[in-house]
């Protein structure tokens, strides 16, 4: 069992949660109930995280050394040495192989070349700009939106600018909440560029693009065409005139200044579990998807 978990410790198994984004086109477009492009957005899940696992595979073999005298990192299974650098490679071919043909057998051809820009991306992330304050940040984020707009794709749907600009805002936050942890308190390993930036200035910059976040979302809710085709609250008084995409913006607002508190104390090192671990984000993240859902679903349009 040991050499299982080593192994699925490699496969970074906790981090395809990033690749649900994936789904958010097929929520948007109104095409969640449609059995057809829930498939295609299945498949790109599984191609995706069997790439991105590639790319994992890759920068643990590239920074075994480093990871080694790391107190966190060298726990990882190559710097271990209980996976060798030989085998690890074999894998790694093999997810790549895999992940690239599934998409494009199976789905548009778009999807390959989306994957194929997001291995590039990595190139470039792993070869320097991973160690440029910002930069890194940057490419972090546009990975993210190349995950978005891998499904859109799928499914044939136009992606819209909104789509691109929340997503990208999104990720850079919780990726520069995730530097702010590593700044304040080394929790991650502190990432070179960043060895000069203060707290306060993490602060200043996590804050900013929250705000820029908040305004695109409240946009989009109001003049975006998706709240367009749902409409507007005829029924319901002195809100008539609002769009029903307007009730979930209470529940975004407060998941926005929970993550800043949260980040602030430097609690926000690990995103992938932070959903876990916090009631309050939680309450935010279902709100939001449930008012989300009764707008573009239940309400008549």
């Amino acid at each position: 069992m040991k050499g299982v978990a080593d192994w699925i410790s490699l496969f970074r198994v906790r981090q395809w949660t990033k690749n649900l984004l994936v789904f958010i086109p097929l929520v948007f477009a109104f095409r969640l109930t449609s059995p057809e492009s829930f498939l295609s957005v299945t498949i790109l899940f599984v191609s995706f995280s069997m790439v991105s696992t590639g790319v994992y595979i890759i920068n643990d073999l590239k920074d075994r050394e480093n990871d080694r005298l790391h107190p966190l990192k060298q726990n990882r299974p190559i710097a271990r040495g209980v996976i060798k650098p030989a085998k690890a490679l074999v894998v790694c071919a093999i997810f790549l192989t895999v992940g690239l043909a599934i998409s494009y057998l199976l789905l548009p051809i778009g999807t390959l070349y989306i994957l194929l820009s997001y291995l590039v991306l990595q190139g470039f992330y792993n070869g320097a700009l991973r160690s440029v304050a910002g930069a890194d940040v940057i490419v972090i984020a546009l990975g993210f939106v190349l995950r978005a707009v891998s499904g859109a794709v799928a499914i044939d749907v136009l992606f819209s600018e909104w789509l691109l600009i929340c997503t990208f805002f999104g990720a850079a936050r919780i990726a520069i909440g995730k530097r702010q942890s590593e700044v304040q308190i080394g929790k991650t390993g502190l990432r070179k560029g960043w060895e000069e930036v203060s707290p306060d200035e993490m602060r200043s910059i996590g804050g900013l693009t929250s705000g820029v976040l908040l305004i695109v979302y409240t946009l989009y809710c109001f003049d975006s065409h998706t709240a367009t085709l749902v409409g507007e609250m005829e029924r319901v008084g002195i809100l008539s005139s609002f769009p029903p995409l307007f009730l979930s913006l209470p529940f975004v607002y407060f998941g926005i200044l929970r993550y800043e508190i949260l980040a602030n104390r430097a609690e926000a090192g690990e995103p992938e579990f932070l959903i876990f671990n916090d009631a309050q984000l939680r309450i935010a993240l279902f709100g939001w998807l449930a008012v989300s859902f009764a707008a573009l679903y239940l309400w008549p349009r």
